[in-house]
């Protein structure tokens, strides 16, 4: 090896282990110090007001999506919709914590949107899962609330989750009814810019 090599391995060695523990550093004060996220989605017909430990009221409206920060340890959340309160009590652990918190009565769809919106020829979602959602729902840093939330760009082959209020009455109907419902056929699927 020679003078010249030796001397860039040293220095990259001096310079990019520090930077290295910084970043590991960085990461783990996140987790251990950081706030969580309480996601609220209102149904698409009507607002829903949010109250987080006995704090002022948020609106949130229909079919809008509220992130609200929260520091670590538990929460009472009660979210009220048409006149229906629902109280959620979830436990912060962790910077990296995010969660949905939904409305009384209130449904979700997962859809992989990756064929629809990242592909030349759009193809139609694919139904991940529903929700009957009693209970937080556990959603992290891959989950999108809106198509307007969509990162523009995505690496090739990627599961992107879109996460959108539904009717509960389509829990159990075909993939076909569900996305037509959503807003998702042939003609929408044209309509898309790429």
């Amino acid at each position: 090896m020679s003078v010249l090599s030796k001397i860039k391995l040293g220095l990259a060695v001096v310079v990019g282990v520090p930077i290295a523990g910084f970043a590991a550093y960085a990461g783990y004060d996140e987790y251990a110090n950081g706030a969580g996220e309480f996601h609220v989605v209102a149904p698409l017909d009507t607002p829903v007001e949010v109250t987080i430990d006995g704090g002022e009221s948020e609106r949130v409206s229909p079919g809008g999506h509220r992130v609200f920060k929260v520091e670590q340890g538990t929460h009472a959340v009660k979210i009220i919709r048409d006149g229906e309160t629902t109280t959620h009590e979830a436990k912060v652990d962790s910077g990296f914590y995010e969660t949905l918190l939904p409305a009384d009565g209130q449904c979700f769809a997962v859809l992989d949107v990756y064929d629809t919106y990242y592909q030349s020829n759009p193809e139609m979602p694919e139904v991940l899962e529903t929700f009957d959602a009693q209970a937080p729902i556990e959603v992290g840093s891959t989950h999108y609330f809106s198509e307007d939330a969509l990162p523009s760009q995505v690496k090739e082959g990627t599961t992107v989750k879109l996460v959108l209020s539904m009717p509960c009455k389509l829990r159990g109907a075909s993939e076909k009814k569900l996305l037509e419902e959503l807003g998702y056929d042939e003609k929408s699927l044209a309509a898309i810019e790429r």
